[in-house]
């Protein structure tokens, strides 16, 4: 009997990593009723992360509970938001307990995708803060780690929201307490730090995170993701000085890390990795590598004989760093094949790229360039007959 393990992530703006399982499961079932099946649909820490972790944690037994919650969205109006909790093992033969680990995506509090829902983009005046109230939460509910996904955001305000929601106090040089946002960064003139929860001592906080950009500059959060969300090269300009500005207020501030700016990643999420790093201690560490360590991705793979994995647009970024990279090397340490689907080719992957991540072949459900909204309108239909070719070629 064959075992296939499904790891695709979310084919963004067509379907979510749950669906592709779905669709390709359902294929390989037809042509081979008695297959083992795993499904363990992944995302890289932006929208969709939850519910991505929902779906694989269950399909290993995990059992985690959704949790849902009103905060301050990215335009300070109240929003729900869910974030997951479930008991883990704690990794030390010494220690048999287990402990509550949160699960939480910044995209569902101060997403870009959300901030449109609500009606205006602008990295001037969103904030994180509700990603804090949500990790405040956790931490309330006695979760000692907490993973929190950077992907998506619709924010450049530094972590700062994050940090007031968790007792860090921001004053201008007039003395008035204030939460900033990418647009007022440069009037922080004193950080406290005194009112930090207690509870942040005894956890461990993880960022997933899949950029390399620093803080500040013409790599930094501003310059190369500020476009996307709303911001002209004045607004721009305007935000990366802002940025430099919190990174100065933060060298001045007695227990908070220092030089933490150029760390790659610090400019994630519109500077939120660097806020995470000095303001909480968090460690920023590779997306697809938490979640697939989280669902136990590599005992998985004993006896299987294909994994499956794949995203929206297969490019060299893919098969540098992203979902099907670290599927693809984890797998190829276990000697098992990759096949990937996906709705488009880039065209820039080459044959060292694909022997890199073990990967015998690539499906593309669009055959040909089309309007993305064509290719939103027939996605599952094109995915459906996608997955029967391979099914039949397995």
């Amino acid at each position: 009997m064959s075992k296939y393990v499904l790891a695709p992530d979310s084919f963004k703006g067509t379907l979510t990593s749950e669906e592709v399982s779905e669709i390709l499961a359902e294929e390989i079932r037809k042509k081979q009723p008695d297959a083992e099946i795993v499904s363990l649909p992944v995302a890289d820490g932006g929208e969709g992360t939850v519910d991505a972790f929902f779906a694989a944690l269950t399909n290993t037994g995990k059992a985690p509970e959704r949790i849902r919650r009103q905060v301050i969205g990215p335009l300070g109006g109240l929003v729900a938001a869910d974030y997951l909790i479930f008991r883990e093992k704690k990794p030390s033969y010494r220690d048999r307990e287990e402990r509550l680990t949160a699960v939480i995506e910044m995209a569902s509090t101060a997403g870009l995708p959300l901030a449109r829902s609500l009606g205006e983009t602008n990295p001037a005046i969103t904030t994180t803060y509700g990603t804090g109230q949500l990790i405040m939460d956790a931490l309330a509910r006695g979760c000692t780690k907490i993973i929190v996904g950077l992907g998506g955001s619709a924010t450049t305000d530094g972590g700062c929201g994050v940090a007031d929601a968790l007792g860090i106090r921001f004053y201008t040089a007039d003395g008035e307490r204030y939460t900033p946002v990418g647009g007022d960064l440069g009037e922080i003139a004193r950080i406290e730090t005194a009112g930090r929860n207690p509870l942040l001592a005894g956890a461990e906080i993880i960022c997933m995170c899949d950029v390399d950009n620093p803080l500040c500059g013409e790599r930094g959060a501003a310059a190369v993701f500020g476009p996307q969300k709303g911001a002209d090269p004045a607004m721009v300009g305007m935000l990366d000085e802002g940025l430099a500005h919190l990174a100065a207020a933060v060298a001045k501030t007695k227990g908070l890390k220092k030089g933490k700016e150029d760390l790659p990643g610090a400019g994630a999420a519109g500077g939120m990795g660097y806020g995470m790093t000095v303001f909480l201690g968090a460690k920023l560490k590779s997306g697809i590598d938490t979640v697939l360590d989280l669902v136990g991705f590599d005992a998985t793979l004993k006896g299987a004989s294909c994994v499956l994995t794949g995203e929206g647009k297969i490019d060299s970024q893919s098969v540098h760093g992203k979902v099907v990279s670290g599927v693809g090397k984890r797998a190829k340490k276990k000697n098992v094949p990759v096949i990937v689907v996906c709705g488009i080719e880039g065209g820039d992957v080459t044959e060292d790229d694909l022997a890199a991540n073990n990967i015998r072949a690539v499906y593309a459900t669009s055959k040909k360039p089309r309007p993305f909204a064509e290719i939103r309108r027939t996605a599952k239909d094109d995915l459906r007959k996608t997955a029967a070719e391979i099914a039949e070629a397995l």
